[in-house]
Formats: C-alpha cells, sequence, structure tokens
C-alpha cells in the first residue's frame, strides 16, 4: 500500500504541517510506503530534517490520498480514494467564513461542506480531537465517514529533558498560540494579571507566537497598546513572535495558559515537556500519578453505542470511532471554567500552581508519562493504517506494508499495549 499525504510545506510555522510531518515519519517507521508532496508546489522536492518530501510522480503509484491542506488537480479527481485529515475546528471556519476575519482564506467552510457533499471522491473524514466527532458527523449528514484517531505528537522531540529558555518569574506562565482569533489569549492575560495581584505577585507571562513587532500588523499594535495601557503590564515579561524551537520554553514554564477548546499541538506539546496546563476547557490540576494507572474507559459502555439508529449504513468502524472518543472523555483533564471571569481563571491557576509548586521535578515527570501515554504519533500512524485498510478493503485492494517475501504479506496492527509491530498475515 503506498499512501501520499499531501499538505503545505511550513516547517515550525504550522501546527497541521508539523502533524502531517510526524504521521507521514511515524508510518514509515511502522513499515508503511508513504510520502508527502507539497500541494503547492509537486514538481519540487524539499527537504524539512529527516524527511525529504516527494514529487507528484508519486502520486501515479498511490493507492490512498491524505488531504491536509488541499490536492490539486487533476490529482483530486484522478480516481485515487481519498482520506480528509480534518485540521481545523469547525466552528472557527465557519466563523472565519461567516465574518471574513481572515483575507486569504475567504471560505474555508463552504470549501470543507463540499468535501463533505462528495461522496464520489472522498472515503472517510479524520479528526484527531474528540470533541469534534459528533460536529463532523452533523456536517457529513450522518453518512458514516467520519473517524477518529489518537492523537499523538513526536515524543522524540518533546520531552522534559534537553535545553530550555529561562523564563521570567515565579511561577513562570507561558502563552505559546499564534495569534488567531480563535485562539485569541485575551482571557488568559487578564486572568493572569488577576493572579499576580491576588496570590503570587513574583508571577509572570512569556507570550510566544505574536506577529511581529513594527511591521503594521494590527494585532500586534492593538496588544502593545492593551499591554501598555493597562493592568496587563505588571504580569507580562516578555512576548515574541513564531519560534522554532518552543519545546525549550515548554521545558521552563510552569503553567502553560490558552483559550483552544480542545487538546490542540500546543497543549500536547507543553504537557509532553513537563508544563501544566490552564484552559477554559481543559485543565491539568486533577491529573494525578494513582489515575495513570486505573483502566480508562469501556468502549461497550459507550453513551453512543446506539449509533446506528441513524447512521446509514451502519459502519463498524464509524461505531468504534465513537468508542475510542468515549474512552477519551475519561481522562481527568476535562474541566471546564468560565473565561469571562477573570478571578475563575486565576483560581484555576492557583489550584494547579499548588499542586506543582509541592514537587516541580516530580510534576514534569508525571505530566511526560501523562503523555507518553495519550500523544504518542505511533498510535496515531497505527490508527491511520487501520482507516486506510478499511477503505482499501471496501475497493477490494489488499494493503500490503512493507515489503514482504514471495507468499507472504506483512501488516501492522496496533497491540493492546499501544505499539504496533509487523507480522506476518493479511489485513
Amino acid at each position: 500500500m503506498r499512501v501520499a499525504h499531501w499538505t503545505f510545506i511550513a516547517a515550525n510555522r504550522s501546527g497541521m504541517y508539523e502533524t502531517a510531518k510526524e504521521l507521514c515519519l511515524a508510518q514509515r517507521a511502522l513499515g508503511l510506503d508513504c510520502g508527502l508532496i507539497d500541494a503547492f508546489d509537486p514538481k519540487t522536492q524539499q527537504c524539512d530534517g529527516d524527511l525529504k518530501t516527494e514529487t507528484y510522480h508519486y502520486a501515479d503509484g498511490a493507492d490512498l490520498y491524505v488531504l491536509h491542506s488541499h490536492v490539486p488537480e487533476p490529482w483530486m479527481h484522478d480516481g485515487t480514494p481519498i482520506i480528509v485529515m480534518l485540521h481545523g475546528m469547525p466552528h472557527y471556519s465557519w466563523e472565519t467564513e461567516l465574518y471574513m476575519q481572515e483575507g486569504g482564506n475567504q471560505s474555508p467552510f463552504s470549501q470543507l461542506m463540499a468535501y463533505f457533499n462528495d461522496i464520489e471522491t472522498i472515503a472517510r473524514f479524520v479528526t484527531l480531537w474528540s470533541p469534534q466527532l459528533t460536529t463532523w458527523d452533523i456536517l457529513d449528514d450522518y453518512r458514516g465517514r467520519t473517524r477518529f484517531a489518537p492523537n499523538g505528537i513526536d515524543l522524540g522531540r518533546y520531552t522534559p529533558d534537553g535545553p530550555k529558555k529561562s523564563l521570567a518569574g515565579n511561577p513562570k506562565l507561558l502563552v505559546a498560540d499564534q495569534a488567531r482569533m480563535c485562539k485569541d489569549p485575551f482571557f488568559v492575560v487578564m486572568g493572569a494579571e488577576w493572579f499576580r495581584a491576588h496570590h503570587e505577585p513574583e508571577a509572570r507571562l512569556t507570550m510566544v507566537g505574536m506577529p511581529p513587532i513594527g511591521g503594521g500588523n494590527r494585532v500586534r499594535e492593538r496588544w502593545e497598546h492593551l499591554l501598555e495601557n493597562s493592568g496587563c503590564k505588571r504580569v507580562v515579561a516578555q512576548r515574541y513572535g513564531i519560534l522554532p524551537d518552543l519545546e525549550k520554553h515548554y521545558r521552563d514554564a510552569d503553567i502553560l495558559l490558552s483559550v483552544t477548546p480542545d487538546e490542540s499541538r500546543v497543549y500536547k506539546e507543553a504537557i509532553a515537556c513537563g508544563c501544566d496546563v490552564v484552559s477554559p476547557y481543559l485543565n491539568t490540576a486533577q491529573l494525578t500519578e494513582e489515575w495513570l494507572d486505573l483502566p480508562h474507559g469501556d468502549p461497550a459502555q459507550s453513551r453512543d453505542s446506539e449509533l446506528g439508529r441513524y447512521m446509514l449504513p451502519r459502519a463498524a468502524g464509524h461505531l468504534g470511532a465513537h468508542a475510542l472518543v468515549e474512552r477519551e472523555r475519561t481522562t481527568p483533564i476535562w474541566e471546564t471554567i468560565n473565561p469571562v471571569d477573570a478571578a475563575l481563571v486565576a483560581d484555576q491557576i492557583a489550584k494547579t500552581w499548588e499542586v506543582r509548586r509541592r514537587d516541580p521535578e516530580g510534576r514534569r515527570r508525571l505530566l511526560a508519562e501523562f503523555a507518553r501515554k495519550r500523544y504518542d504519533m505511533r498510535e496515531t500512524a497505527a490508527g491511520m493504517i487501520d482507516i486506510y485498510a478499511e477503505v482499501l478493503r471496501e475497493t477490494g485492494k489488499l494493503p500490503i506494508i512493507g515489503h514482504p517475501s514471495p507468499g507472504e504479506v506483512h501488516t501492522v496492527v496496533p497491540l493492546m499495549g499501544g505499539r504496533a509491530e509487523p507480522q506476518a498475515g493479511l489485513v
């Protein structure tokens, strides 16, 4: 089986690209023939560390395409089944188009709906964010094409061990999202200042991912005006643009602050590097060592176990996706707070800091172990391979992974322990 991933190349500037790159490398490590093609420049090979992109010639022998940004013509309609990776948040795509907030991206939601209504070309839609699955179900009009795969990152890069920056404050607070409407840190910056004023006067906040200063960017100009003319100036110590080495900041920070409503890459990267997280939707304060050893979730008890009532056709893979999401919900990180009330955000920061300050190094190790269990890109790769195999079975093709000897087919199957190893047999 050959899988061609189509995306744009944006090293250290796009979470979508980083996920596509890490997924491609992890699938190769499992024995899958896969490559990444620059959808904007398919004639050119590019290098990014240990990944070299392929040219459009690689697509000629592909059994499947994975659409990350887009698949250009003529490949979009050359008859190859396409799996759409749903990297964006459904509400943000809707909001962006409705209110025209991004000049170069005027119709992202319409494009999504065009994909959902293309029942000939698009075989599957895959989300890596469990809270979004049911929304994607609705947008797919209950056709049963949506799937969920575990949400991983490269745990070899994001680890508590390694070089770190020296951030200001005690505790050291961090904002690391790129400045966009769906991730605007206004609420958590207010909470950080209230926390400084009423809990820990030495607390300081470092902001990373801001547009460059002096370039006429309205977002940066307004943030500079806010920080210089309000009480927020007392807590914000440092602010930077987009950086290529965020892991160095995560390793020195105590608490990441964000408003993203799901487990974004920034959350996962920070946790894997040993940093706690406070957000309106996801908070790590209740994560304990005892929890790591507990069994989590029973797919048989899923609240969505009767999806077949509205599913046409009834699809085992789709039911399994919802069961996996149900298991994901059992993690004690899903704690909601009202971000409009800065005092409540400050209280959550204080609660998290109280847990962390007792044993900062032990806390870092606990969070890294949580990430090892939940955010391993190898599990994402294995989950995606299962989806590829499902699609190819429908087309009547035999998915071959690796380089088999005569009379033998090597496939990759996920093991109970979360690893995936090759074994002889048929998918």
